[in-house]
């Protein structure tokens, strides 16, 4: 019985953290729809400054060089 609530407790929690991503992703999902991006430059450089905080200027030539 022991096992068997155990069990049962882990499995909830697993589903309870997989349920914060889908809430997290579906946030970012609407905030693209609703705002129409499409993939440009201009966008890309928008969703850094606004999301990020991140000017493109520091970007260079992609991430890795930022975060480097």
């Amino acid at each position: 019985m022991k096992n068997f609530l155990t069990l049962t407790i882990f499995i909830f929690l697993s589903c309870s953290g997989a349920n914060n991503q889908n809430k997290e992703t579906k946030i970012i999902e609407k905030y693209f729809n609703s705002h129409k991006f499409t993939n440009s430059k201009e966008n890309f450089n928008k969703i850094n400054v606004d999301l990020l905080g991140i000017k493109s200027e520091k970007l260079q030539d992609g991430y890795n060089d930022f975060l480097a």
